[in-house]
């Protein structure tokens, strides 16, 4: 979304402006693996606010795209 959003000001709302997610998945997929791998899952304090933190900037980078789209 940040991607195609970028694109739309950069080039106008006329252009077809295409992105794939491909990469993030990739990205995602291995992150899973790397975690998936850890012994003591349920000793790792810090993840959740690492989580949390994910969680707020997905929500921020929405609330802007909706904000940028109504603007």
């Amino acid at each position: 979304a940040v991607k195609r959003s970028h694109c739309f000001h950069k080039n106008g709302h006329d252009v077809d402006c295409q992105s794939s997610s491909n990469l993030f998945m990739i990205y995602f997929g291995v992150m899973e693996i790397f975690i998936s791998q850890i012994p003591n899952f349920h000793k790792i304090w810090w993840l959740s606010y690492v989580a949390a933190g994910m969680s707020f900037s997905y929500s921020f980078i929405g609330l802007g795209l909706s904000i940028a789209k109504t603007v």
